[in-house]
């Protein structure tokens, strides 16, 4: 970042002198010796050309790494702690950052805010794809267990077309010959324990529709599942008392629950 930084205070020094020129000088100065000026002369290309003193660049060029999901990005969810663990050479970028400061002022505040809304998109993609998964092998399964009925109505993956629904997926089973609907809200996790995350309209939408309402629940490493009725999940959910209102909720499935799809 050093060749960056005096490559740019170079440039600003004799702003009508060609870049290729800066670059020649540069590396003929005492100061840029030992310098990757050819490194500095791509960062120069990426990052926004007002930024010149070496604190600023380093941010930037972080901000930029991050965007490509290093394996390290993940760990800035816990804050600052992190760099204790991380390495030698993540650590100085961080540091001459000014990450490290004691009272960071609010340049670096916001830099570290956004590269941690990076790392907790990086979080939620993940659960999205997990959920995806999730509901991609119960609507394998409830195509398998509708084969035998031929001209069946056909199973529809409601979540891709609303997620106001109060369900994922529109199925159907046959009673005393008519089709009646089933509704199932449909739950992934691929890190034991089996965690769920219920919402207020999920949980109402499922006592609305009762018996017609089931939660099924994958292990999309193992593609185990558990199905859940409404009846079954009404124990593990809390009622409102007083002023308090419930709007999520995450169960711990037993493992009694689960079983080879």
């Amino acid at each position: 970042m050093s060749g960056l930084a005096l490559l740019r205070k170079r440039a600003s020094q004799a702003q009508d002198q060609p870049w290729e020129v800066t670059v020649r000088m540069a590396a003929a100065s005492h100061q840029g010796q030992g310098v990757d000026l050819d490194r500095a002369c791509q960062l120069h290309e990426l990052l926004p050309a007002d930024l010149m003193d070496s604190p600023s660049l380093y941010r930037a060029t972080i901000l930029l790494a991050a965007r490509q999901m290093p394996p390290w990005l993940g760990q800035l969810r816990s804050g600052r702690e992190f760099l204790s663990e991380a390495g030698a050479d993540i650590r100085s970028c961080f540091e001459r950052a000014g990450a490290l400061d004691a009272a960071p002022n609010q340049v670096v505040v916001s830099w570290w805010d956004d590269l941690a809304g990076l790392a907790y998109g990086t979080l939620n993609q993940a659960k999205m794809d997990v959920g995806r998964r999730a509901e991609r092998l119960s609507l394998e399964r409830e195509h398998r267990r509708l084969e035998a009925f031929p001209g069946h109505p056909p199973v529809q993956w409601t979540a891709l077309d609303s997620n106001a629904a109060g369900y994922d997926i529109l199925s159907w089973s046959k009673k005393d010959g008519h089709w009646h609907p089933v509704y199932l809200e449909v739950k992934g996790f691929s890190i034991s324990p089996a965690r769920l995350y219920l919402t207020r309209n999920e949980w109402d939408t499922a006592k609305r529709l009762a018996d017609d309402f089931h939660f099924q629940v994958w292990d999309v490493g193992s593609g185990r599942m558990a199905q859940l009725s409404t009846s079954q999940m009404q124990p593990h959910v809390p009622t409102d008392e007083g002023m308090g209102r419930w709007e999520v909720l995450y169960v711990e499935l037993s493992e009694n629950f689960f079983a080879p799809a």
